[in-house]
């Protein structure tokens, strides 16, 4: 028998887009700040009327995530097969 590969869809951010925004670029998803890089990115948050400052890391978007902001319509996503 046969064996079929299948290959799979990844969404990544575009190259363009980490050149001309910097490796840091962040973004909103379900009310949480997701990086839409590999790796986290720690930033500061000022204090307004809404609340405090103080720290703020936002994680790595996963897979579904990226899946999700790219169907959006995010204009930074690209779809690749792996």
């Amino acid at each position: 028998m046969e064996e079929i590969k299948v290959k799979a869809k990844k969404i990544r951010i575009k190259a363009a887009a980490v050149y001309e925004l910097g490796p840091t670029h962040v973004t909103q998803l379900d009310g949480v700040s997701v990086s839409l890089t590999s790796e986290d990115v720690k930033g500061r948050k000022e204090a307004n009327k809404f609340g405090p400052g103080g720290d703020v890391i936002s994680r790595a978007a996963t897979q579904p995530q990226l899946r999700k902001l790219y169907d959006q319509g995010n204009p930074l996503l690209e779809e690749i097969e792996e």
